[in-house]
């Protein structure tokens, strides 16, 4: 997704991350996959749509990611 939104390889990798467990991986990204099917990530309002509905439960993440995409 990154690459959609024009980022380069050094860009991506500050992009800040978390360690997940599998089953909080699996959770997460199948709630990422059911969100982009109801909003596509065509541009960086609706990909930033689609993390806050996502990671509603954790604001310090979207807190992190939010420079990203809105300034």
């Amino acid at each position: 997704m990154g690459r959609e939104l024009g980022l380069t390889k050094k860009q991506l990798d500050k992009i800040p991350s978390v360690i997940l467990t599998e089953a909080q991986h699996k959770r997460i990204t199948t709630l990422l996959n059911d969100a982009r099917q109801r909003l596509p990530p065509t541009s960086k309002e609706n990909v930033w749509k689609v993390y806050e509905e996502v990671y509603e439960d954790f604001p310090h993440w979207l807190a992190a990611i939010k420079p990203y995409f809105v300034k």
